[in-house]
This record gives structure tokens, C-alpha cells and sequence, in this order.
């Protein structure tokens, strides 16, 4: 199951379409179903203020279970402690409070792998930027490298112009020659023009 396909999940457990989880969420329209691989850093926090009870490792991982483990000790079982201590027996009191302590344990060790899932979700982003950051690095040096075949590609267009225009001019010197007419510029002597003596 994808990162996409987890949140959908998530927001149908919610109950509520998909685009109003976007707007309480901040996110732009559109964009959980534009998801392709994994959502940023920034918008699983937005997530995460919005549905604090959303196992954020879960859904950027799938491990765990989809909402995070609550355990929760009410004022009222607080005061049934203390009003029942003078009544309730000895060992009653004392398992009740093995079953909270056993309880609380259980939920250290929860928050125990969820810290550590929080932290393969860390590496996996500083990997991921790395990553794009030698992406960037390559783009660069390609980016580069076609503007210099840009370059050389006008050189040689201009080169190739001058070419076509020098064989042009040939073409018609070639063609007027051929009339017994010259096109030399006037200060170069005509080849068909006779020179005159000098007394």
C-alpha cells in the first residue's frame, strides 16, 4: 500500500471528503490525489497538527498501526482511587495499579517505536535530499553542456552561412563570366578589359 492510498484510508476513517481534509490541512486542491511517491516533510506536519491522533509513521511508512496508541487516566479514576483507598482491599488496590503501570509501560514502549520509526523517517528524508541534491548537480552540468552545443550549433550555423554565401557570390561571377561580363569590383582589373600602352 502506497503513501497515497494510506492517507485515503485515513481521511475515510475520518469520514469526511477528501477535499475538505485538504483545506482543514492546508493543503492545495487536488494535491492527495496528485501524490505519486511520498508527501514533504512540511505538509506531514500540517497533517499531523490537524489529526494528532494519525500515526505519522505509518502512514510515511506503513509500520505501526494507523492511529497512535493512546492511554488515557481520567480526574474521575484518579478520585475513585483516592475516595476508595479505605475501602477497596489491599490487593485490588495494588493490582489495579500493576494494570495502570502495565498499561503506561505498554504505551512508553509504543511511544519508544514510534520515536525510532520517527527517526528512519529522518534518515530517509536526509538520504532523499541528498539525493536531489546531486539531481540538481547533474540537471547543472547538463544544462551546461547544451548550452555549449548551442554555442558551437550557432558557430557553426554562422560558418555555414558565410559558406553559402561565398558560394553564392561564386555562382554568380560564374554565371556572369559566362555572359562576357565581369563583376570584379572596380578597383580590380577586368580580365576581358585590354590594357592600354603607356607611351
Amino acid at each position: 500500500m502506497s503513501v497515497k492510498e494510506r492517507l485515503i484510508q485515513f481521511i475515510k476513517y475520518e469520514g469526511i471528503p477528501v477535499r475538505r481534509f485538504e483545506a482543514r490541512t492546508g493543503l492545495s486542491f487536488g494535491y492527495v490525489n496528485a501524490i505519486r511517491v511520498s508527501i514533504q516533510p512540511d505538509k506531514v506536519s500540517s497533517i499531523a497538527r490537524e489529526f494528532p491522533n494519525l500515526n505519522t509513521g505509518w502512514l510515511l511508512t506503513g509500520e505501526g498501526e494507523m492511529l497512535k496508541p493512546e492511554v488515557s487516566q481520567t480526574n474521575a479514576e484518579f478520585e475513585y482511587i483516592q475516595e476508595s483507598a479505605n475501602e477497596l482491599p489491599v490487593k485490588k488496590l495494588i493490582d489495579y495499579l500493576i494494570i495502570k503501570d502495565t498499561a503506561n509501560l505498554e504505551f512508553a514502549k509504543k511511544n519508544q517505536e514510534q520515536m525510532n520509526i520517527n527517526l528512519k523517517i529522518v534518515c530517509i528524508n536526509q538520504e532523499q535530499l541528498g539525493i536531489n541534491q546531486e539531481q540538481l548537480g547533474e540537471n547543472q552540468k547538463q544544462a551546461n553542456a547544451i548550452q555549449e552545443l548551442l554555442i558551437l550549433g550557432y558557430r557553426q550555423i554562422d560558418k555555414s552561412q558565410a559558406h553559402v554565401d561565398e558560394l553564392i557570390n561564386l555562382i554568380k561571377f560564374h554565371g556572369n563570366l559566362t555572359n562576357g561580363h565581369s563583376v570584379l569590383p572596380n578597383n580590380h582589373v577586368d580580365v576581358f578589359e585590354p590594357k592600354v600602352r603607356e607611351n
